[in-house]
C-alpha cells in the first residue's frame, strides 16, 4: 500500500456531509448539477422500505454522505448508520441528493433503503469515519490529520464518534480474527493513533509527554515486530514543546503477546523502557496496556481497554500504515515549525535539567510528565 492510499482514511469521501433537512419548510435548493448514479448507491443488500417523521423541531435528525449513506441518525429507529437511501416516497433518487427528492415540508416521508451486508457496511462505514476524521482534523486546525483527534468534549460529535465506533464492531464482529491472525495483521505495518475516547490520552499520547507544559503530541504511532523470536511492541510519538520551540520524539519500549480477552481477541503490552530525546528516563514505571481487538480491517483497527464492555468504556481506533510512509510522517513532522512562547526570562526547561532537583530525563532537555501521565 502506497502513501497517498494510506491517507485513505482521511481523503476517501472527497466532499462535505450534507444535513437532509433543516428545521424550516423552505424548498432545499437544487443541486448545482445532476451527478450521475454513484456505484455505490446501488450497494447490494437488504432492501428495506422505512417511515421517516419530522422531529419537533422541524428536522428529520439524518445526516448523509455524497453517495446518499446515512452518516448520523437520530430519532429514527428504522434507520442505521451505514444505510444507503435509494429512494424517496418510491421515487428511485437515480445519483441526485436525497435532500432534493423531499416534498417540502411534508410531516414524513418514506425512504427505500439498501442495507448492506455486514462487510458492505463495515466497508460504508469506514468511508464515513474516514470523513469524520478529515472534518475534526479541519475543525481542529490539524491539516496533517496525525495528532489523535477526541471529541469527549463534545457532546454531538462525541455521540457520533461513539456511534461511528459502536457500529463499525457490530458490522465486523462476524470477522474478527484469531490470536494468530491478529498476531499477523498486528506485525503488517504501522499503526497511527487516530480516533480516542478519553481527551487526556488525544492530549498527552500514549507515552504521556504530551501533558507536560507547552507540549503537545503531534502525532502517535505504534509498531509490532517479531524480533529473533520475541513478539517486540515500540510506541513513537511526536512530542512539540512550544518552550523551546522544538521537537522531540518520545518512545515506549517492550512486548506483547495475544491473550483472549471479553469481546474479542485480546493483547497484552508491557513497556519497560521509555524514551524522550533519544535517551531513557531514568527510573521510568512500567507501562503495561491491556485491550481487545473489537474490529480489524486492512486499514484500522478498533480496541476496547480492559473492562470496556462493547459499545462502551474506553476505545482507541487506529489506521495502519506501511512503515515506510509512516517513518516519513515522523520526519515530516519533526521537521514542521514550532511557533515558540513569547516570554521575557530563560526557558522554563533551565529548571528540569538532570539534577535539578525535580527529576528529569536522562541527559535532556524534556519536559516533565504529571505523575499520572502514562498509566
Amino acid at each position: 500500500m502506497k502513501q497517498r492510499d494510506m491517507i485513505l482514511l482521511v481523503a476517501l469521501v472527497p466532499t462535505t456531509l450534507a444535513a437532509l433537512l433543516l428545521p424550516t419548510t423552505r424548498p432545499l435548493a437544487p443541486a448545482p448539477t445532476h451527478r450521475a448514479p454513484s456505484p455505490r448507491s446501488a450497494v447490494a443488500g437488504e432492501a428495506l422500505d422505512v417511515l421517516i417523521q419530522r422531529n419537533e423541531e422541524g428536522g428529520l435528525g439524518v445526516l448523509v454522505d455524497q453517495d446518499n449513506t446515512i452518516v448520523t441518525v437520530t430519532a429514527q429507529p428504522g434507520l442505521r448508520v451505514g444505510d444507503v437511501i435509494v429512494g424517496v416516497d418510491g421515487d428511485p433518487l437515480e445519483g441526485k441528493p436525497v435532500g432534493q427528492c423531499l416534498a417540502p415540508g411534508a410531516p414524513s416521508y418514506t425512504f427505500s433503503v439498501m442495507r448492506p451486508s455486514s462487510a458492505e457496511a463495515a466497508e460504508s462505514l469506514e468511508r464515513v469515519l474516514a470523513q469524520f476524521l478529515r472534518d475534526g482534523a479541519s475543525a481542529a486546525a490539524k491539516p496533517d490529520a496525525a495528532a489523535a483527534l477526541c471529541f469527549a468534549d463534545d457532546d454531538e460529535q462525541g455521540s457520533q464518534a461513539e456511534k461511528l465506533v459502536a457500529s463499525l464492531e457490530e458490522a465486523g464482529a462476524s470477522a474478527l480474527p484469531d490470536d494468530e491472525a491478529l498476531g499477523a495483521a498486528l506485525r503488517s505495518g504501522f499503526w497511527r493513533l487516530a480516533l480516542v475516547s478519553q481527551q487526556q490520552l488525544a492530549a498527552g499520547g500514549l507515552t504521556g509527554y504530551g501533558l507536560a507544559p507547552f507540549c503537545s503530541v503531534r502525532g502517535s504511532y505504534q509498531a509490532f515486530i517479531d524480533l529473533k523470536g520475541e513478539q517486540t511492541a515500540q510506541v513513537v510519538e511526536v512530542v512539540a514543546n512550544a518552550n523551546t520551540g522544538s521537537c522531540q520524539i518520545a518512545a515506549l519500549k517492550g512486548t506483547w503477546h495475544a491473550a483472549a480477552e471479553a469481546g474479542g481477541v485480546g493483547v497484552l503490552e508491557r513497556y519497560e523502557r521509555t524514551e524522550y530525546g533519544g535517551q531513557p528516563e531514568i527510573g521510568a514505571a512500567t507501562v503495561e496496556n491491556g485491550w481487545a481487538c473489537t474490529y480489524l480491517s486492512e486499514r484500522l483497527r478498533v480496541c476496547r481497554l480492559h473492562g470496556a464492555a462493547e459499545g462502551e468504556g474506553e476505545w482507541r481506533v487506529y489506521v495502519k500504515q506501511p512503515a515506510g510512509d509512516a517513518q516519513a510522517d515522523i520526519g515530516r513532522l519533526l521537521e514542521m515549525f514550532v511557533a515558540p512562547i513569547a516570554r521575557d526570562g530563560p526557558p522554563d526547561w533551565a529548571d528540569n535539567r538532570l539534577g535539578g532537583g525535580g527529576g528529569g530525563f536522562g541527559g535532556g532537555d524534556g519536559p516533565m510528565p504529571e505523575p499520572d501521565a502514562m498509566r
